[in-house]
């Protein structure tokens, strides 16, 4: 287990002192985190893909008619704005569906929005002037 994991617990991980300079693809293994707070963390490299499956395993388990016994906070947030990331935002992305709060602005992110991230339900904050395309960033 990296230092990191146990640092960010089950459920959250808000951090402005994050111990990388990249983030990290085994967030991904943390199937349990509802909210991932990593802005103004100075953080590089590109977005990993491997972060769409941050509900993945938990996903396969869900029964919607079961929908009652999840907790009463069931916000889901992906926050990584202020960084220095750069690159597009990976398709797989899209996957988070479930996640009302993704936010990627004042990086240094180019290139398509993949279009299943616009069809989210989430409240998507990016950076237009940052030469993305698609969504609400006009090309």
């Amino acid at each position: 287990m990296h230092p990191w994991q146990e640092k960010m617990g089950h459920t959250m991980c808000k951090t402005d002192s994050f111990p990388s300079s990249v983030v990290p693809s085994e967030l991904a293994l943390l199937w349990q985190i509802r909210r991932l707070h990593l802005g103004n963390n100075h953080l590089t490299g590109s977005i990993p893909s491997d972060l769409g499956r941050l509900t993945a395993q938990e996903d396969q388990l869900w029964d919607a008619s079961v929908e009652s016994e999840w907790l009463p906070d069931d916000t889901r947030e992906l926050h990584l704005q202020n960084n220095q990331l750069v690159g597009s935002l990976p398709s797989e992305l899209a996957l988070l569906r479930r996640f009302q709060s993704m936010d990627f602005s004042n990086n240094n992110l180019s290139g398509t929005i993949p279009p299943g991230i616009c069809w989210l339900n989430a409240s998507l904050v990016l950076d237009c002037s940052e030469h993305l395309c698609g969504c609400q960033c006009k090309c």
